[in-house]
């Protein structure tokens, strides 16, 4: 018997933390109503759950700055053999007194990548003149030996082309990803 997981209500990770179970009322594959304890074991990672994460990353005004010369990383350590594929992502400028200038175009990519996952233009976020939340825009268009996911590899945050010239304001990127 498997359980439909798939009826289950959302639960936070700090509803489960530290529990061993969670008490469902859904039903198994065959259709048959199940009420019961199901072990918090059967939804982690390493039971083959393809779970969706989020991370968030905040750059400060410096990082931004040296954003082409020092792409700054998310920190995530997937699990081995598998790659992070970005499912959303999110830029929220918290806007201070100065636009950023010259290179705008923010991008998040693999650690190791030839081209980015996602990206924002400069009109966007970066070059932006006001507080604001925005969607990043998925990035399909490969080449012919362009590489995009690698595994176990982290994702970073980057400028594309150059280093900004002028600006002084936090971005947090927020994304929501998969192993896989």
């Amino acid at each position: 018997m498997s359980i439909n997981i798939g009826n289950l209500p959302i639960v936070t990770t700090a509803d489960v933390r530290d529990n061993t179970g969670i008490l469902v009322n859904t039903t198994d594959s065959n259709g048959l109503p199940y009420t019961g304890l199901l072990p918090i074991s059967t939804l982690q990672d390493d039971a083959g759950c393809l779970c969706v994460k989020t991370a968030t990353l905040t750059l400060t005004s410096a990082q931004i700055l040296s954003g082409n010369t020092t792409p700054i990383a998310f920190g995530i350590t997937p699990a081995s053999g598998t790659c992070i594929r970005i499912l959303s992502v999110s830029a929220e400028m918290d806007y201070q007194t100065t636009a950023y200038a010259t290179n705008g175009i923010l991008r998040i990519r693999t650690v190791g990548a030839t081209y980015h996952q996602f990206q924002w233009s400069a009109n966007s976020m970066l070059y932006g003149t006001v507080s604001r939340k925005v969607m990043g825009a998925i990035s399909l268009t490969l080449g012919t030996t362009d590489t995009q996911l690698i595994a176990d590899a982290d994702i970073e945050a980057y400028v594309d082309s150059g280093d900004p010239t002028a600006g002084d304001s936090p971005v947090t990127l927020t994304v929501t990803y998969i192993e896989e």
